[in-house]
């Protein structure tokens, strides 16, 4: 759970990097067509969804003070 602004900002920079480690990764999706290959972008699709459910969560809480 982010707590603080700080946390807020490693965050995202988190977030970016998996998004663009998804997006590289997909583009080898053809030479790479394997159910561990899958696997492994599921498995970044998933940790990118739990940082920006973390990062609404953060700002419905801000918001709300």
């Amino acid at each position: 759970m982010i707590e603080r602004e700080k946390q807020r900002e490693i965050t995202e920079a988190q977030l970016a990097r998996l998004e663009t480690a998804l997006a590289q990764s997909r583009a080898q999706l053809r030479e790479n067509d394997t159910p561990l290959f899958r696997a492994m972008l599921e498995a970044l699709e998933s940790q990118i969804a739990d940082l920006q459910n973390e990062l609404a969560d953060y700002g419905e809480r801000v918001d709300a003070q």
